[in-house]
């Protein structure tokens, strides 16, 4: 019986440790891509251990596909490699989206190398092998190594406040040769390279619109459209950064920085809606026409800046993966929903041009916010054709909204401009009949003083004739002040009886001549009123009046210097500009021309107002450097 009990013992200590034995793994030419499974050990711990110390652990056990890691531990894989060739080989290990993967290399029982790759680990310094999730190392001819895996979640800072399991770590480690690394490489650049197009398209596109929005915004700094405007294009512009592939030189960069990289895109989201919301407000005017609404829309993105940053502190600072998978998928209906609520009321309830423009951009943002939302979810595994696979994404349909609002500001601006200048137009058209207003008194006191001055003489004839034709010519002018612009026809009509007037005052030693070029159309040519008929008198009054000439001359020529200019030339053989004021200065009255000073405000608003141009000059004119009249000038650009 002790014999029997003796052979038992024997056979349990032979035969136990040959059951729990791993095989060396050997890699032939032919098993280019092998799985750990069963020539690999797993060991699974709670606390984050020295590799001496999981060497040491007596819970090893074969790795196998049914292996189940439980949630908040790390985890120990090892396996023994030997290269059966007669030259060095090169292997790799794919990282299967680990946060962290520690790879040690003993040879000759000494460990010699230490590698890390994995999303949270910095890029400071990795190779492209490794930016890919790729571990490579090299064996000597007939070399055996022992390679042990650490892979495990980051702690972060306050592990204890975490409310979400972290996600656990995945086994599905894999062992290549060159021959099958290089294909696996070739395959991963095809796979990604319609993605890398159509990534690097709206980087590059959202880049653009960035720097002319900041452009922009600089010009316009009072404005807060374009403060929001410039916001939103960058928080997209940031989003596309944040979801760079970490092999791509922005993704390295990012990289440096692994947690800050992983969670901040979703952060950046939330303040791009913020802002999105703060520049509809702006960009349909609901403070002014809107106030409960624009209370709201203020309301709800102050509340997503503060959600998106306190969740973005509280992932940094825990780590809590888990809560971040369950704010994804559960935030992204209700987001949905109130979003659209949001639109709707808009659409019924506001009245204005760019709200088209609003449901447009929107309804891209929509559908391809949904669809990215299930690819990322629901349909991760999905392989849609083609370039279809990348194209329906987020920030692509931010793009398409981008371009949107940035026609919607133009649009925006265009309209506002033109208000602006319907007003402009409006006020002008005021002050210019307040001037033509000052102008016909002004007209009135100095035909009076004639009248006086012919009645102070007993001229009671001239000074009936005279006030006939005042009559008919004041008449002219009041209707001319209720127009912008009259026919030369009508000018020329009034000019000539003012003249006739005046020269009834001055008896025969006034003349005057007005000559038109035949290729004027004096029935088509359009120009303000009363804009010869001042000119005219100042040169009557502080010209040909002071003169002691017996010959006293107005000549007024109007004649088309091209087609898309006339000239106006007033002429007289006054005593000019220079005599004409020393004599004001000697003068107790002081007579200031309020015509010519209210013709020229005229002008000045006429030209801001309309596309043609008036252009005056006045000039003295000489003989033997004397002054002998004075000349006017005034250019009419058709």
């Amino acid at each position: 019986m002790s014999k029997s009990y003796l052979k038992i013992v024997l056979f349990l200590c032979l035969t136990i440790p040959a059951i729990g034995k791993r095989d060396t793994l050997i890699i032939t030419d032919t098993s280019a891509y092998v799985p750990l499974y069963h020539f690999g050990e797993i060991y699974a711990s709670t606390s984050d251990e020295t590799i001496e110390k999981a060497n040491r652990n007596q819970h090893w056990q074969i790795l196998t596909k049914e292996y189940q890691v439980p949630r908040n531990q790390i985890v120990w894989i090892r396996f023994s490699l030997k290269n059966q060739f007669n030259k060095p080989q090169q292997y790799f290990i794919r990282n299967p989206d680990n946060e962290q993967s520690d790879y040690y290399i003993f040879r000759n029982n000494q460990q010699i190398e230490h590698y890390q790759n994995g999303e949270f680990v910095s890029t400071w310094g990795m190779s492209r092998n490794e930016l890919l999730g790729v571990f490579d190392f090299s064996l000597a001819a007939g070399e055996t190594i022992e390679l042990y895996i650490k892979a495990s979640n980051h702690k972060g800072v306050i592990p204890f406040l975490r409310l979400f399991p972290q996600r656990a770590i995945k086994t599905t480690y894999a062992l290549l040769n060159e021959k099958r690394f290089e294909q696996w490489l070739d395959n991963y650049y095809v796979h990604n390279l319609e993605e890398l197009q159509v990534r690097t398209f709206y980087q590059g596109g959202l880049g653009i619109i960035l720097v002319i929005a900041f452009l922009i915004f600089y010009r316009n700094r009072h404005e807060k459209i374009y403060l929001y405007y410039l916001l939103y294009v960058l928080s997209a512009f940031a989003f596309t950064l944040f979801k760079s592939r970490s092999f791509t030189y922005v993704g390295r960069l990012l990289g440096l920085v692994p947690m800050i990289k992983f969670y901040a895109a979703e952060t950046i989201m939330w303040l791009g809606l913020a802002v999105y919301l703060f520049f509809v407000t702006e960009l349909l005017d609901l403070r002014k026409n809107h106030h409960q609404l624009s209370k709201f829309l203020s309301r709800l993105g102050k509340g997503f800046i503060v959600y998106s940053i306190l969740v973005f502190f509280w992932l940094l600072l825990t780590n809590d993966s888990g809560l971040q998978v369950w704010l994804f998928n559960n935030n992204r209906i209700p987001l949905f929903l109130l979003y659209t609520g949001t639109i709707v009321y808009i659409a019924r309830n506001v009245r204005s041009s760019m709200v088209k423009y609003l449901l447009f951009g929107n309804g891209f943002l929509i559908v391809f916010g949904m669809l990215a939302w299930l690819k990322a979810g629901i349909l991760n595994h999905q392989h849609w054709y083609g370039i279809f696979n990348h194209l329906f994404t987020l920030p692509l349909a931010i793009l398409i909204e981008i371009i949107v609002f940035a026609l919607a500001i133009a649009k925006k601006i265009e309209e506002e401009r033109n208000i602006k200048t319907e007003l402009e137009q409006k006020t002008m058209q005021v002050e210019m009949m307040a001037l033509r207003s000052q102008m016909n008194p002004h007209f009135l006191f100095n035909s009076l003083n004639s009248i006086r001055y012919m009645v102070m003489i007993n001229d009671n004839e001239n000074a009936s004739d005279y006030l006939s034709k005042f009559s008919k010519l004041l008449r002219m002018i009041l209707n001319h002040s209720e127009k912008n612009v009259i026919r030369l026809s009508e000018e020329l009509l009034a000019l000539r009886l003012y003249l006739d007037i005046e020269k009834r005052r001055f008896g025969d030693n006034f003349s005057y001549s007005v000559m038109v070029d035949e290729q004027i159309e004096a029935e088509a040519l359009q120009i303000p009123p009363m804009l010869l008929q001042p000119f005219v008198e100042n040169s009557i009054w502080h010209g040909l009046m002071p003169s002691t000439k017996p010959d006293k001359r107005i000549e007024v020529f109007i004649k088309k210097i091209n087609e898309t200019m006339v000239e106006f030339l007033i002429k007289d053989n006054g005593i000019g500009r220079i005599k004409a004021n020393e004599l004001k200065v000697k003068s107790m009255k002081n007579h200031q021309s309020k015509g010519t000073e209210i013709t020229n405000q005229r002008v000045e608003l006429f030209n801001r107002n309309y596309s043609n141009k008036i252009a005056i000059s006045t000039n003295d004119l000489y003989e033997h450097n004397n002054s002998v009249g004075t000349m006017v000038r005034i250019l009419y650009e058709l």
